[in-house]
């Protein structure tokens, strides 16, 4: 005879295991990807570089800080021991990103507080950067946001002023 709450925990699990994948298959298959595995948690960096590139969607890559013309977030502090970790004892970058609270990845896209105090200029870098790369690139009037078009993905990157620096939205 099974349990009661063997019948409980089983519908549960399923529910749970079902989130987990199509959490993971919308980020596989979503317009922005978020890459953060050249940042070094390990040796508690202060801050990580930005830098857009393209691989069948707009790719943003955490790099080392001040490698890129597009500008730095801050990360907060943490304890190396609190990052979560693989069954070897590496740190798992991308659980980490998001567990930090530094970078909010949605279904369509990523949002995070980048350094910098003047809404316009870090908007004209990351123009500059998606022209770069090949999106056709528009300014919606009277607004901090851009439209951006490449291969048929209709994008947008959205600016605002953060207590913190720069607010920035790439996504659908």
């Amino acid at each position: 005879m099974i349990a009661r709450s063997a019948l409980i925990r089983r519908p549960a699990i399923a529910v749970a295991t079902a989130l987990v994948l199509a959490f993971s298959i919308a980020n596989a298959t979503s317009t922005v990807r978020l890459d953060p595995s050249g940042v070094d948690f390990a040796n508690q960096v202060g801050s990580a570089g930005i830098h857009l590139a393209w691989d069948d969607g707009l790719l943003v890559a955490l790099v080392v800080a001040d490698t890129t013309s597009i500008g730095n977030l801050d990360l907060p502090g943490y304890a190396a021991g609190a990052l979560p970790t693989d069954a070897l004892g590496g740190i798992r970058a991308d659980e980490a990103v998001t567990r930090l609270g530094f970078v909010t990845t949605y279904p369509d896209g990523v949002s995070f507080v980048q350094q910098g105090t003047n809404v316009d200029a870090v908007m004209r870098g990351y123009a500059e950067r998606l022209a770069e790369l090949g999106f056709t690139v528009t300014r919606e009037a009277g607004t901090s946001t851009l439209s951006v078009h490449r291969d048929g993905q209709d994008l947008r990157a959205v600016f605002g002023s953060h207590e913190a620096g720069v607010m920035v939205y790439l996504g659908r």
